[in-house]
């Protein structure tokens, strides 16, 4: 990992390169502590019931997109189970059937609702023609809400699974940060009560090494600092 700091003062070498490592680990605990948010409100939506999470987490765009998958038609936007299409399967004596004989009949319909979504066609989803039935605005809506909570259930399935297993965490194991710069050597006077002491000073003025502005820099030495480190997780 390479991190570049520019800073527009001087600063003494110590300070600068305290300054480089305290940002870098600055940067490293938020981006661990964003990661925790984010595994917590993961395992949130793992405990919602499949109905919950539908309402918080899928859009009707979402849901629609897998029904025109699920339900592909030859007319250009629309699905087979919109409200107009044809369908086939035994629904004349569907509310006296059991459940065992409803599943059996609805294995023989098209398009396949129950096989894909495990929704179950009543007459209520259907109206009848004269040689056909065709599916209404109430079947439609609810193939809707069978495909959100198969969607739901699908994806509550992996996250669960996945906090199973264990939810991986990615650390940064080591890096380097680099920087370039100008340095600069200062004479500095320090008076005592019986003397004054010239004491040379160091500083240090990070630049942009893409930066024009570099060709008319003054410095007594352009160069480069890098520090290495390493990441460790008690």
């Amino acid at each position: 990992m390479a991190t570049s700091i520019v800073k527009s003062i001087e600063l003494d070498f110590a300070e600068f390169a305290s300054t480089l490592i305290s940002d870098t680990l600055t940067a490293i605990i938020t981006t661990a502590i964003a990661q925790e948010k984010q595994i917590a409100e993961l395992e949130q939506e793992a405990m919602l019931t499949p109905q919950e999470y539908a309402k918080d987490q899928l859009t009707d765009n979402l849901i629609r997109e897998e029904i025109l998958r699920l339900f592909p038609s030859n007319a250009g936007g629309k699905s087979s189970v919109d409200k107009g299409e044809p369908y086939t399967g035994s629904i004349t004596t569907l509310n006296s059937k059991s459940q065992n004989e409803l599943s059996s009949i609805n294995e023989e319909e098209y398009p396949l609702i129950n096989k894909k979504t495990g929704y179950i066609v009543t007459n209520n989803d259907i109206v009848k023609t004269s040689d056909k039935f065709l599916i209404t605005d109430t079947g439609y809506k609810n193939i809707f809400e069978a495909v959100k909570i198969a969607i739901a259930n699908k994806h509550l399935s992996v996250l669960r699974q996945m906090f199973k297993r264990g939810i991986p965490r990615v650390y940064v194991n080591n890096g380097h940060i680099k920087s370039k710069l100008t340095l600069n050597f200062e004479q500095t006077t320090i008076t005592t009560a019986t003397k004054t002491v010239g004491l040379p000073r160091f500083t240090v003025q990070p630049i942009k090494a893409t930066d024009p502005a570099i060709l008319t820099l003054s410095g007594d030495v352009l160069s480069e600092i890098e520090i290495s480190f390493k990441t460790v997780i008690p």
